[in-house]
């Protein structure tokens, strides 16, 4: 499960880089998981880009 978490992760950012909007509830249906998670996905992205950069 943790695997899923960290590609869908790398996914999300790496879709933010080449500058496409992100849809909290277009991704939540893409991977079927809840809105809620990809919320937390994006804000432990952002927390590692704040420590990192």
């Amino acid at each position: 499960m943790e695997q899923t978490k960290n590609n869908r992760m790398l996914e999300i950012f790496f879709r933010a880089l080449r500058g496409e909007v992100i849809s909290v509830k277009k991704i939540a249906k893409e991977y079927s998981v809840s809105s809620k998670s990809i919320s937390r996905d994006i804000s432990e992205i952002q927390a590692f880009l704040a420590e990192h950069l």
